[in-house]
């Protein structure tokens, strides 16, 4: 029961009390840098995620779909 708003689930690039950047519907470029190459290394970076649950007003199990997809620029 309940809902958890969109503005309680948020995003970072480096890690902070509750993330800076709410979700949207739209491609938001992070500017993130992922290197590419054709070694073996593996090419990674770090996004944050946070949640923040009411405190009332949700009860139960929560569910939903956030979709990340990243870019070749």
């Amino acid at each position: 029961l309940g809902t958890i708003p969109t503005t309680n689930v948020k995003w970072a690039l480096t890690d902070a009390n509750f993330g800076t950047a709410t979700l949207t519907t739209g491609a938001i470029d992070t500017n993130l840098g992922v290197t590419y190459n054709d070694t073996v290394t593996d090419k990674t970076k770090t996004l944050y995620w946070y949640i923040k649950i009411p405190a009332d007003d949700v009860v139960g199990i929560c569910s939903g779909t956030t979709t990340i997809a990243a870019i070749a620029a």
